[in-house]
């Protein structure tokens, strides 16, 4: 392991990110666990979120829907900066549309203003509409 100048261990991001939770200090400020899932192969925020991810690769394999994306970002402004991540995002057949629709979903549980106001802004650049799941509800 690398060392600073006095000679303390450096964690490298790679083995900070490889390391379970528990040994980092666990959860975040809404209580959320960041779960592995085998079947995705990769680590999400939280347990809901790593369950409705699961359904999601099940539902992809068996068919019923195509192209799932994990963490799809959108650019809401350039300078400065802003972006909004959603947890998922995926292609479905509709009959509403006559041809395919993108579904979005991010599993909330809480909804803070910053998160609210990216909402707006997506709907009113992309028109996006995000699906909002609570974690009950997965």
């Amino acid at each position: 392991m690398p060392r600073s100048t006095d000679d303390k261990p450096i964690m490298m991001a790679s083995d900070y990110f490889a390391r379970h939770p528990s040994e980092l200090g666990g959860e975040n400020k809404y209580h959320a666990v960041r779960t592995w899932s085998e079947l995705c192969n990769r680590w999400f925020d939280s347990k809901a979120e790593a369950r409705r991810g699961e359904a999601l690769a099940m539902l992809e394999r068996a068919g019923e829907i195509r192209r799932l994306e994990y963490q799809p970002r959108w650019v809401l402004s350039d300078d400065p900066r802003v972006t909004y991540k959603a947890d998922f995002a995926y292609w479905i057949d509709s009959e509403q549309v006559l041809g395919e629709e993108q579904v979005i979903e991010d599993v909330k549980g809480a909804l803070p203003r910053d998160t609210r106001t990216k909402l707006a802004w997506l709907k009113q650049k992309y028109r996006i509409k995000v699906r909002l799941l609570k974690p009950e509800e997965v």
